[in-house]
């Protein structure tokens, strides 16, 4: 998770970090050049590690 927000960063891709209700999941959220979402699924452990 801190490679993939560190690139977005670097690339000025604006993006939010989301915690999914009822699962241990936090999503990256974005939209592409085209305005398709997309989100990128991770451990809410790896979450709080990053």
């Amino acid at each position: 998770m801190t490679e993939i927000r560190g690139r977005l960063e670097a690339k000025g891709v604006a993006y939010s970090v989301d915690p999914v209700p009822g699962f241990p999941v936090v999503q990256i959220n974005l939209h592409d050049p085209e305005g398709n979402h997309i989100h990128i699924d991770f451990d809410a452990a790896e979450a709080e590690a990053a």
